[in-house]
């Protein structure tokens, strides 16, 4: 709802439509990173990349020579 509150508003300030439809495409990925990372989500492939990471390390070391 407040989006669209935004978006009429800007639009009747005389903002052109493809810059109300950024600026609100904007927030909503802001309020989707946000909600994301507050509830923990996004963290599974960091620590993917950190087992990768730490088994490619332990691969090395334990190479005969």
């Amino acid at each position: 709802m407040f989006l669209g509150f935004l978006r009429q508003g800007m639009l009747i300030a005389g903002f052109f439509d493809m810059v109300t439809t950024m600026v609100t495409g904007a927030i909503l990925l802001a309020a989707i990173t946000i909600r994301n990372l507050l509830s923990g989500r996004g963290t599974g492939l960091a620590l993917l990349l950190r087992r990768i990471r730490g088994a490619g390390r332990d691969k090395m070391t334990e190479a005969p020579e």
